[in-house]
């Protein structure tokens, strides 16, 4: 190898390891950028999980008060008629 060939031999040497050293921290933030987000969507995951979970329960309170209400409608339609049969 005459001197030029030794200079560019080194020269691809360097820029390679320089092109391996981006690669490596490129990937080390592309790893970090990525568990930030998935810690931000599993966060987020779990808040929406536990507000529909609030909104079940309280829609199924709502549900129960209605169907309570309907049931002593219906207690007071019976009452009402029986009350009305014996004034017949």
């Amino acid at each position: 190898m005459n001197g030029i060939e030794k200079i560019t031999a080194r020269l691809d040497e360097e820029t390679q390891a320089e092109i391996d050293r981006l690669l490596q921290e490129a990937r080390a933030q592309a790893a970090q950028i990525m568990a930030r987000y998935q810690n931000q969507a599993d966060a987020e995951r779990a808040a929406l999980a536990a507000k529909n979970e609030k909104a079940a329960a309280e829609r199924e309170e709502r549900l129960v008060s209605v169907a309570h209400m309907e049931s002593r409608k219906v207690i007071l339609a019976a009452k009402q008629e029986m009350v009305s049969r014996a004034f017949d």
